[in-house]
């Protein structure tokens, strides 16, 4: 059984928050090139809810810790905002599955880049600053597990074929061991690897079922509304005209 009732804890130097923008720069200047602006849309909102949840509400509760506390905005700006954008923008562009091409690419740059700033802040050290942030999680394991079994039965019951399921949840799995393994492989999270596969199980997979649902069921029918309305006051338009 996994041993995954632990604080999480993650131990890096600030400049590993600069190196951390210069990524965010770079992945925002390429979506924006490409014209990716519906993930880059969800990722901003991603970004603003992480930053309610992570550095309001579990800061508030206790739930999460950061040392030192004066650095709290800096750090909550790269754990919440930055990830959130990173991660959901690129979650959006594997959900429209363009092409074998772009999976490959998207995700060797989100993956090889979040290793790569891990990596530069170490060989690189342009300040001794050291941050400390730890997460307690030992109550919410079991509503964690609930809320990705009822999302991905949810799925199902919607009527998704299991081929597209078993996509979802590779998207879901894929994000979090990105995440998760370079955080160890770099030294910055010494949990082990039971919590790096417990979270490449559950952590993202909480959320990825629901956000499939609002892709493919609620965007597009906002889209044609929207469409629909636009095409309407076009109509309104020629009519005053005539």
């Amino acid at each position: 059984m996994l041993q995954v009732n632990q604080d999480v804890i993650r131990i890096f130097d600030f400049d590993y928050l600069i190196f951390d923008i210069i990524l965010l720069f770079l992945f925002i200047s390429i979506l924006i090139i490409q014209r990716k602006y519906v993930p880059l849309l969800v990722g901003i909102l991603c970004g603003i809810l992480f930053l309610i949840i992570d550095g309001m509400i579990w800061w508030n509760t206790g739930i999460r810790e950061i040392y030192p506390t004066n650095l709290k905005v800096a750090v909550d700006f790269m754990m919440d905002f930055s990830y959130g954008l990173l991660a959901f923008s690129w979650v959006m562009i594997m959900f429209e599955k363009n092409n074998m091409k772009e999976i490959i690419f998207w995700t060797a740059l989100l993956y090889g880049g979040w290793f790569m700033i891990a990596t530069l802040s170490q060989i690189l050290p342009l300040t001794d600053i050291e941050i400390t942030t730890i997460r307690h999680m030992k109550h919410l394991r079991i509503v964690e597990i609930s809320v990705v079994v009822f999302g991905y039965l949810l799925l199902l019951f919607l009527g998704y074929k299991y081929k597209a399921i078993l996509f979802i949840f590779w998207v879901g799995t894929m994000l979090s061991f990105m995440m998760e393994s370079y955080l160890l492989f770099t030294g910055i999270r010494s949990s082990g690897f039971e919590l790096l596969l417990y979270d490449s199980l559950i952590l993202t997979n909480q959320g990825i079922p629901y956000l499939y649902i609002i892709f493919d069921k609620i965007l597009p029918k906002l889209r044609e509304m929207i469409k629909n309305r636009k095409n309407a006051k076009e109509e309104i338009v020629e009519i005053t005209h005539t």
